[in-house]
């Protein structure tokens, strides 16, 4: 395992559980202190850790307290995504149009990690990206990752419910990485007019374009478990069976 990404909304029990229902900020802090102690002990360069803080009106001004908790758990880095928003009753909790807020809690948050030596990665400032107009930024999942749903169905990336070809299609993950499908997506994705219809609203937290309103507000949008079809049994084993085959090869 390469990386290791734990997410946590808040610095403190309270405002972390209350947004991760059924969570247990003590337990997972604890478990980080372990893993990354028993790091240390081995000397091990992996995995890498960090925290992936999603921003939100709730919690934003708890970001200099992830810092302080990387410092104190032995987690390098910190990165914080925004929150985007697909039900009207979580409107009240965007940062939409809270520049003011974002900046002086980005602020507070850098000059401490500057200070501990704490990586902390953040997202553009609303209306600051140089991304201009642009549906997103520039975007490279096509040639780096491969997105296999829970259905094996192939996805643009894990923020679409876009089907690009279903894996039992191909004797294999490699067949399918190098397919006519894919083939397309890497032409199209960074095209205004040609690019699949879910990139042109994206909110992946590398690739959206922090200075369009949809980036911070989509209703309607479908996720799994939605898109799941009712009869996957067949789909699903044929397709994690030639996953593992091609594992077993390299």
């Amino acid at each position: 395992m390469d990386l290791m990404a734990v997410s946590l909304d808040g610095s403190t029990a309270a405002t972390n559980d209350s947004i991760r229902k059924g969570g247990n900020f003590l337990r997972e802090v604890d478990s980080v202190t372990a893993l990354m102690e028993e790091k240390k002990r081995r000397g091990a360069a992996y995995p890498y850790v960090n925290f992936v803080f999603t921003a939100m009106k709730r919690n934003i001004s708890e970001l200099p307290g992830m810092v302080a908790l990387a410092k104190r758990t032995g987690v390098p880095e910190v990165k914080v995504v925004y929150l985007t928003v697909f039900d009207a009753s979580l409107a009240g909790e965007s940062l939409l149009d809270m520049q003011d807020t974002v900046r002086d809690s980005f602020a507070l948050a850098s000059e401490l990690a500057a200070a501990e030596g704490i990586k902390l990665k953040l997202p553009e400032i609303q209306g600051e990206g140089e991304a201009g107009g642009m549906p997103h930024k520039p975007c490279a999942f096509a040639w780096r990752d491969f997105y296999i749903g829970s259905d094996c169905f192939v996805r643009p990336c894990q923020s679409s419910s876009e089907k690009l070809l279903g894996l039992k299609d191909y004797g294999s993950p490699l067949e399918a990485w190098n397919s006519a499908e894919m083939i397309k997506m890497r032409a199209t994705v960074n095209s205004e007019e040609r690019m699949p219809s879910g990139c042109l609203n994206c909110y992946h937290s590398s690739c959206a374009n922090w200075n369009l309103k949809s980036s911070f507000v989509q209703y309607g949008k479908t996720f799994a478990p939605e898109w799941m079809p009712v009869d996957t049994g067949e789909a699903v084993s044929e397709g994690l069976q030639a996953v593992v085959a091609e594992a077993k090869k390299t």
